[in-house]
This record gives C-alpha cells, structure tokens and sequence, in this order.
C-alpha cells in the first residue's frame, strides 16, 4: 500500500465508505503469503526432523526423568514429615519415661532410706542378742560354779 492509497483508505473511512472487497483482496494476498512461506519454511526444515526426531526422545527421556524427580522430592517431603514426627513422638515417650525413671528413683531412694534403718535396727539387734547371750552364758556358769561350791560346803 503506497502513501496515496493510504491517504484515500483513510480519508474513506472517515467519511464512512468502506471498502470490503478491497479489504478482502489484501487479506487473501497476505493469506497466501503466508501459506507460501510457511511451505518454504517446512521444505527447509523437513531435512532436520531426523535431528528432531532424537531430541524428542531425549525430550520425553528427561521428561520422565523430571517426573521421577518430583516424585522423589514429593516422598522425600513425606518422608521427612514423618521423620519430624516419629521425632516429636520420640521426645513425648523419653519425656514420659524419663518422669516415671524419677518417679521410680525416688521410691527406690525411700525404699534404700528404710532398708538402711532397718540393717541398722537388726545389726543393733544382734548387738543386744550377743550381750544377752553372753550374760546368759555367764550366769550359766555362775550357777554351776554356786552349785558346785554349795555341794563343795555341805
């Protein structure tokens, strides 16, 4: 469309006369235009499709291997949830098991504390048993010393 056409489309339409045949006509040439380069363009590649054809393997290779790697990154975030908490539960079980330990040492200390007072009351026991049996013993013989000396004096 040269300068003078222009200015007469344009001066057309600002008076309202339309051409559509005109319109037409140059859609169909820029149509056909294109088709034309699009034919060109396909002649000038259809002698890489081979080279294509490769990389579209390697395309669909990598693109399994990038839905494999989602696939792995979405477990390894399950994975890691269920990490964080078998870990929480692991803290709450230590927590429980540490208070019943305490709960346990300190009936173990009272216990120890009872157990030390009563060695302590059985060794004073067997102390007192001792004295007694050797007082026991020593009034056995103070006996039969008197009764020897009292058939001794008659």
């Amino acid at each position: 469309m040269n300068t003078l056409s222009f200015l007469v489309s344009s001066l057309g339409k600002k008076l309202g006369v339309r051409r559509p045949a005109a319109w037409r006509s140059a859609l169909n040439r820029e149509h056909h235009l294109l088709k034309t380069a699009e034919q060109a363009l396909g002649a000038q590649s259809w002698t890489e499709v081979e080279k294509i054809e490769e990389l579209t393997i390697e395309y669909w290779e990598i693109k399994d291997i990038e839905h494999q790697q989602l696939e792995l990154e979405e477990r390894n975030r399950n994975l890691e949830k269920e990490v964080e908490s078998s870990r929480v539960e692991k803290e709450k079980i230590t927590e429980e098991f540490n208070d019943i330990i305490e709960k346990k040492r300190g009936e173990l200390i009272g216990k120890n504390s009872v157990l030390d007072a009563v060695t302590s009351e059985i060794k004073q026991l067997e102390h007192e048993k001792q004295a007694i049996e050797r007082l026991f013993e020593a009034l056995k013989l103070k006996r039969k010393v008197l009764l020897e000396q009292g058939d001794n004096n008659k």
